[in-house]
């Protein structure tokens, strides 16, 4: 899991998810804070289109692409 939650500008944002996504396995979570700031919202808009969801306050999350079996 990925928590994102530090500067809150629009290219620091992008950068952040362009940086750990790559890295995230398909049962791996990404999510962050914030979200009530509009470069925030403008970077997951471009970065994850209509993937990214409100879990309720101010953060955000994707959730995995895949469900883990055992």
């Amino acid at each position: 899991a990925v928590f994102i939650d530090a500067q809150h500008t629009y290219e620091a944002v992008k950068e952040d998810l362009e940086c750990w996504l790559p890295k995230i396995k398909d049962t791996g979570y990404i999510c962050g804070h914030d979200v009530q700031h509009q470069p925030v919202q403008q970077a997951l808009n471009e970065v994850l289109k209509d993937r990214w969801k409100l879990s309720g306050g101010l953060c955000w999350y994707v959730e995995p692409l895949a469900k883990e079996t055992v």
